[in-house]
């Protein structure tokens, strides 16, 4: 039951986060190919309007596949500070929902509407600035676990849940550390998250030219595989250290 909510949890926060690039995208006109949550083999497809929206076998992320050349659209590969916009949406998704969840735990609790909006905030506001007076925690393995460890804490936790209101509380405060998580991950400075490709699109606006296709790929691959890896250690570690 835990692993089901975990990944339920899990597939809900990577679709709002590529909903934000996705609506971002569409709000301005660029050309996209493909919308899909998941990775691996295509489980599903539907296309409409251009684009295929997907779900693959695999849900351990998901991304939206902006078209490189459109004759009729503005497409990603262009430099522009509208790219800014579209690239950060995914963490703002990922920051509002995790907003919008602790707000409704305190609604549940009998907070009105915009005092609850407040408390959700200042909850957000106090772990962001934890995090930043204790940085270490932001580049320290030991920070971060694998579905496996918070499938563990959400099993661990239901013990205590007595009544379905608690329950939903539960999977409130699980979606918003859970979201929260994945907007600070996604600003790391790395070429195949959000916060890589603003640095990317900053320096090419400052250089007034793409960098070269095969040096992006070159480097992606090589951060996917870093990524890959340290994803498969979180899952051992953890497997390990739950049993």
């Amino acid at each position: 039951m835990s692993i089901l909510i975990t990944i339920c949890i899990l597939l809900v926060s990577i679709m709002i986060h590529e909903a934000g690039h996705f609506l971002a995208g569409k709000m301005f006109n660029y050309a996209i190919d493909e919308f899909s949550i998941g990775f691996g083999p295509k489980l599903m497809q539907k296309n409409k309007n251009g684009t295929a929206y997907t779900i693959r076998l695999l849900p351990i992320g998901g991304y939206v596949s902006f078209a490189e050349e459109s004759k009729t659209k503005r497409c990603l590969s262009n430099q522009s500070l509208i790219k800014f916009v579209v690239l950060i949406m995914g963490v703002v998704f990922n920051l509002l929902l995790s907003i919008l969840c602790f707000s409704i735990v305190y609604m549940m609790v009998g907070y009105d509407f915009f005092p609850a909006i407040s408390e959700g905030i200042r909850w957000i506001g106090n772990i962001i600035s934890n995090l930043f007076n204790s940085p270490s925690q932001l580049v320290s393995v030991d920070s971060y676990g694998s579905i496996v460890l918070l499938a563990n804490t959400v099993n661990q936790a239901m013990d205590i849940v007595s009544n379905f209101k608690q329950l939903v509380a539960l999977i409130l405060i699980v979606g918003a550390l859970l979201n929260l998580s994945l907007a600070i991950f996604n600003l790391f400075p790395l070429p195949i998250l959000d916060g890589g490709q603003i640095i990317i699109n900053a320096v090419e606006l400052i250089i007034k030219r793409s960098i070269p296709q095969r040096i992006k790929v070159i480097v992606n691959s090589i951060c996917w595989l870093l990524i890959m890896a340290l994803g498969i250690f979180l899952i051992v570690r953890d497997v390990i250290n739950w049993v």
